[in-house]
């Protein structure tokens, strides 16, 4: 039986985490094994996925404090990433499907190279411009268009993901 394991922030019945919901359920509709790894869930749903909490909420506040400090987004919660890349060994997955990857719960430098390391198919969906910008999830927000060549003296530092200083340039960079 082939396995999908889909990252996501959270599961619920709408937005990001309703989707990985219904992919979750389409795949076992037709006949796969599907897991969901999360970190939020502000409400009960009911999903025919099998559903993992990765994160603490230690590891959470020491990420939004490395944001808040120092702009480094997707760069802290490293033992809930590893707890992650245990779960990942266990289930042996056939797929994985990133969704978002943003949201105070997953370091994306451990993810990626471990990865990198593995031989195993990984779909990205971009539900927002996190993921190729140096700091914001929606650059139309400030109508910035930086991210084209580099971003630098990001206007939007005070927005999610909020930070006290501006460290866009390294975070496009890397």
């Amino acid at each position: 039986m082939p396995i999908l394991l889909q990252i996501s922030l959270s599961v619920t019945n709408r937005s990001v985490g309703g989707i990985a919901k219904q992919i979750g359920q389409k795949v076992i509709d037709k006949g796969w094994k599907s897991y969901i790894t999360y970190t939020h869930q502000t409400e009960l749903i009911e999903s025919n996925s099998n559903l993992i909490k990765i994160s603490s909420k230690a590891d959470f506040y020491l990420h939004a404090i490395l944001t808040r400090c120092f702009d480094l987004h997707g760069l802290g919660s490293y033992f809930s990433t590893r707890k992650l890349i245990r779960k990942i060994k266990d289930i042996k997955p056939d797929i994985i499907h990133l969704h978002n990857i943003h949201g105070y719960y997953l370091n994306y430098n451990v993810l990626f190279k471990y990865l990198n390391r593995k031989s195993i198919p990984v779909v990205w969906t971009l539900h927002d411009c996190w993921a190729f910008t140096g700091h914001c999830t929606h650059f139309v927000t400030a109508n910035c268009y930086k991210w084209r060549t580099e971003c630098n003296h990001c206007p939007l530092t005070r927005e999610y993901p909020k930070s006290f200083i501006d460290n866009s340039k390294f975070n496009f960079r890397l």
